[in-house]
């Protein structure tokens, strides 16, 4: 890796879930250091907890700034936003202390990518619950996002795992009814052009996108919803028109096999589950998130806090060593 490349921002995660577990031990692989030159972002005294209890040989300092940062393996160099309250409170158990500290070690990622500090911001699960007991509004970070960019941008995330590459409309983490209110032909044009793009960024030169349908059947020619023929059928002819390779409306329960057979470079699904379901029966483990629509990189992974394995220490961090080395890989 080239020395020159900006460091990574890593920010641990709710507190009080396996996120600071998965990401010492990701850290704890020297491979990691030579791929990425990473700096933690959150309470102190929680990292080195995680340090103790996983074994992992980690040396850990606080650092003021990136600038300061030791990148040379096993020194672990933390940005402190301190919670002391956290340390006393049982791993495994919502508190409404690890959502606010998770939002605070959020923005400060979100602070140094804008400033330039650091190059992209890998963050291990926060969890919902925790952040709206903290009195936050936010149903998930994308919401986070555009409230600290204040541009209200138009964000779309990717399901990485593989060949595999799954996108849907946003809001996600919204009633079904809600989401499919809210699908739009803008939503579905402006989630092809910002996908194309994406995949583009992968090194895919001309990215063919299939594009599912949200009814029975893609609607079949209107007897089961007009969505298909009314929104995401325009959506596609007006992105076809810009250059991109959209296909479809396929029938939801028939654009995943042929995803499976190679016939597209990624998916666009209408709504949260009809891609998350794909994707993890596809290939449940070693998935990621990237978030596209804002210049800082934001990449995660796809499992949650797993408040029932916390503070048992067995938590497994392949997926977070993935989301570290594809957030060098694509800035």
């Amino acid at each position: 890796m080239s020395r020159g490349k900006k460091p990574t921002g890593v920010v641990i995660g709710d507190a009080l879930g396996i996120g600071p577990e998965i990401t010492v031990k990701a850290l704890a692989d020297p491979g990691i250091y030579r791929a990425c030159r990473p700096v933690l972002i959150g309470d102190l005294e929680i990292v080195r907890r995680a340090v103790r209890k996983t074994g992992a040989a980690l040396r850990v300092t606080a650092v003021a700034t990136p600038r300061e940062a030791d990148f040379r393996y096993p020194v672990l160099s933390v940005i402190p936003i301190s919670y002391p309250e956290l340390s006393s409170l049982p791993l495994g158990k919502m508190a409404s202390v690890s959502g606010k500290a998770f939002v605070a070690w959020f923005q400060r990622g979100y602070e140094l990518a804008r400033a330039g500090e650091v190059g992209a911001v890998v963050y291990a699960p926060l969890n919902k619950e925790a952040i709206h007991a903290a009195g936050y509004p936010y149903h998930d970070e994308l919401d986070i996002i555009k409230d600290f960019d204040k541009g209200d941008p138009f964000l779309l995330v990717v399901s990485i795992s593989g060949r595999y590459r799954f996108a849907s409309i946003p809001p996600l983490h919204v009633s079904l009814r809600r989401a499919c209110e809210e699908l739009s032909l803008e939503s579905v044009f402006r989630s092809l052009l910002l996908l194309n793009e994406g995949m583009k960024r992968l090194g895919i030169r001309k990215p063919i996108i299939g594009v599912s349908g949200l009814n029975p059947h893609a609607g079949e020619s209107g007897l089961h919803g007009d969505e298909e023929s009314r929104i995401i059928g325009p959506a596609i002819d007006a992105a076809r028109k810009e250059g991109i390779e959209a296909r479809g409306p396929y029938p939801p329960d028939t654009v995943f096999v042929k995803a499976k057979n190679g016939e597209f470079d990624c998916v666009l699904g209408m709504y949260h589950d009809q891609t998350r379901i794909a994707l993890k029966l596809l290939k449940f483990k070693k998935i990621i998130y990237t978030t596209l629509g804002t210049p800082i990189h934001f990449v995660s992974v796809a499992h949650g806090t797993a408040y029932d394995i916390a503070g048992k220490w067995v938590a497994e961090a392949d997926n977070f060593r993935l989301a570290l080395r594809y957030a060098e890989r694509v800035r």
